[in-house]
Formats: C-alpha cells, sequence, structure tokens
C-alpha cells in the first residue's frame, strides 16, 4: 500500500487538501486491499517506458493508444501521463493508463483531424488514416482539458475479472484529487464499451458514432485501410467526482452506476 499512497501525496494542482485526506485516508485503503486479497499490488508510475514494455510482452493482446505512445507524442510526463500497474510478485499483470490532454477545437474536429491521436499528424499519420466522428457529445467537448482513458489490459492467467473493479477506481480516484480536467472520455469497441462502461469505468454516457483506423490494421486489395465502429464514452467532471469520491466506492461489488440521460445538462449546471 506505501507504494501507491506516495502517488497520492497531496499537490496544490489537485482538488482542496480536505477532500483530499477524505479520500486517501477512507477510500484509497480499502480498494488498495480489495488487490491485497488477490495477491496483487497497484503501482504507479508516470513513466512511459514501463507501458511500452509492458505492451511490447504482449504485442498479440495489447496495442498502445497513439496519444500514450512515445513515437507520436512529443511529451509523456508526470503533468499528462499516469498509469496505474497490478503486480505479482516483480511481475507485472495488469495496468490501465490515464492521459490528461488539452482539446483547442471541438473533440469532433480534434478527432476528425488526427491532432487527437498524434502531434505532427503529416509526419506521423498513416497515409489514408482517417477518423469519422458522429457521436453527438464529441461537437460539445470544446477548449477544455480532457482526461483520456487508455487501454486497460489484465492477463488472464494472472489476475481474473475481480481486479479491475479497484484497479479503476483507484486510478479515476488518483485522476479526481490531482488533477484538473473538465470531460472523461473513452474511446472503446463496442464489445468492451457493453461491458465496461457504466458500472466498471462509471462514465455518464456512451455513444455510437466513432470510426477509425486500429493501430494494428493493414491496408486493403484496395489500398484502404479498413474502419472500425468504436463507441465513445464521456462524463463531465460533476459526474465522475460525484461517482468516485463517495463512501461506497470501496464496495467492489457494487455497480458504479446507471447512465444518466442528461449529461450535457449535469456539465453546465
Amino acid at each position: 500500500m506505501d507504494h501507491y499512497q506516495q502517488y497520492f501525496r497531496f499537490t496544490r494542482q489537485g482538488i482542496d487538501r480536505e477532500t483530499h485526506r477524505m479520500a486517501s485516508r477512507t477510500l484509497v485503503p480499502p480498494l488498495v486491499r480489495a488487490l491485497e486479497h488477490l495477491d496483487l499490488e497497484p503501482r504507479a508510475t508516470h513513466d512511459v517506458a514501463h507501458l511500452v514494455r509492458f505492451q511490447e510482452a504482449r504485442k498479440d493482446r495489447m496495442h498502445l493508444f497513439q496519444i500514450a505512445n512515445p513515437a507520436y507524442q512529443n511529451v509523456l510526463n508526470e503533468t499528462n501521463f499516469f498509469t496505474l500497474f497490478l503486480y505479482r510478485g516483480d511481475n507485472p499483470v495488469g495496468c490501465a493508463g490515464l492521459r490528461l490532454k488539452w482539446i483547442e477545437r471541438t473533440l469532433a474536429e480534434e478527432l476528425t483531424s488526427l491532432r487527437f491521436y498524434y502531434d505532427d499528424v503529416p509526419s506521423m499519420a498513416r497515409e489514408r488514416e482517417r477518423c469519422i466522428v458522429t457521436a453527438p457529445t464529441a461537437r460539445l467537448i470544446e477548449a477544455c482539458p480532457v482526461l483520456v482513458s487508455l487501454s486497460l489490459c489484465v492477463d488472464r492467467d494472472q489476475a481474473n475479472f475481480a481486479a479491475v473493479p479497484p484497479l479503476m477506481r483507484l486510478l479515476f480516484l488518483w485522476a479526481a484529487v490531482h488533477w484538473r480536467w473538465s470531460w472523461l472520455i473513452g474511446i472503446a469497441e463496442r464489445s468492451i464499451a457493453r461491458l465496461y462502461t457504466y458500472d466498471i469505468y462509471g462514465f455518464a454516457g456512451a455513444e455510437l458514432g466513432v470510426w477509425r483506423n486500429r493501430p494494428s490494421d493493414g491496408y486493403q486489395p484496395d489500398g484502404e485501410l479498413p474502419l472500425t465502429e468504436f463507441i465513445l464514452m464521456t462524463a463531465p467532471r460533476r459526474h465522475t467526482m460525484a461517482t468516485f469520491l463517495r463512501a461506497d466506492v470501496c464496495d467492489v461489488g457494487r455497480p458504479l452506476g446507471q447512465p444518466i440521460t442528461t449529461t450535457v445538462d449535469a456539465a453546465a449546471a
């Protein structure tokens, strides 16, 4: 528990000290113990090299999201990148990460232009790479910092599904009290979104309307890259804070909640 607690220390960039104290003393310890009962230890880092090494050992099951790949991002450090690993002994067996990113125009425009994925689109994007966006909320998120949920990967032969709820709650709790952002977002394939969006990740809404080329896709005979449909998962900061900064978040057997239909109203209230 000591390793994770040192990453949970108070910083001026986060929220008020009393809320931080409540989270670190009341919410974090039971979630860490839930992982320890599974013989797992959470370890946090801002060093993207750890994520790269973890991915390289699992290339058949895990591909780095471009916004967490140092090949496409000029700066990944303690100001915008955070990963929480699960260790069994000295071996990492799972991870989930976060990326803090500024959205200059609308999220839809950033995605469509590929600026969301690459720091320098002309030199980094693949030829004919595309992203098509029709999700309504993507056109409402504009000129603000967003928190992006990165790929969740857990070795099924080393850590079962029971590890996922406490892992994700510790991850989002850290971001809730250490970084300032306006929206929490995630982009996931249908099968993942259907299982995790509300009860595991704690998002407020999920929308159809993002088609993009996956990093692992090869070119088709016609020279085009295949488009895959993704789900845009979103939650305004107020919803996320209310979801994770409550006493029953420690009960990992309890689903985080159900979708709300007034996401935009909640953000503007």
